[in-house]
């Protein structure tokens, strides 16, 4: 009876299965063991990260863009993020020539300070274009918004592109303070836009 059970096996087939299945088992070893490796990599990199979002100014009115800022911890370093502002998208630009202006808004979660630099990058010789400060409540939340003076524009001629860095300080003597943990920061560009006349 041994006999006919073995014989029904090609011996060469079995070893080729066994070898293939030896092999894929390996694969999704590595796999695995490439993943734990990546996410320990992920937790201790660099926390300035660059969460980029751009604004398409194409017509007048007010636009709006949103960051969740996740993850801020109590630093001596700054966090960056860049906000990209462009009169076209795509093939489509604007039809006439768009002034804007620009503010900032966050929610009173953490106590975070914000500057913002316009096409340039965060350094300690770059230009903050924040002129002034204010809050405000809206359904039992604090807003802080920070205001710029100046107003940009935008030609219809050419395809045109600002750039702004916000830097955020989240300081470091806020580590103790177990009241701010989990918390989330919301960030809000606003961006108002008029025809030139």
């Amino acid at each position: 009876m041994t006999d006919t059970f073995a014989s029904k096996f090609d011996k060469k087939r079995l070893s080729i299965a066994i070898h293939i299945t030896i092999l894929v088992l390996v694969v999704v070893f590595i796999i695995n063991l490439i993943d734990v490796t990546y996410s320990r990599y992920e937790s201790t990199a660099n926390m300035n990260v660059q969460a980029s979002i751009a604004v398409f100014l194409v017509d007048q009115g007010t636009s709006t863009a949103s960051i969740a800022l996740e993850g801020l911890e109590p630093s001596n370093q700054v966090y960056t993020y860049v906000i990209n502002v462009r009169n076209y998208k795509d093939s489509i630009r604007t039809n006439v020539d768009l002034d804007y202006h620009i503010k900032f808004e966050t929610t009173t979660n953490l106590p975070i300070t914000i500057s913002v630099y316009r096409n340039e990058d965060y350094s300690a010789n770059a230009t903050n274009i924040i002129t002034s400060t204010s809050s405000r409540m809206d359904d039992d939340v604090y807003y802080k918004i920070y205001d710029t003076s100046q107003d940009y524009r935008f030609h219809y001629t050419t395809n045109e592109q600002d750039y702004y860095t916000i830097a955020v300080y989240y300081p470091l003597s806020n580590q103790n303070h177990p009241e701010y943990q989990g918390k989330i920061e919301l960030l809000s560009v606003i961006i108002t836009a008029e025809q030139v006349v």
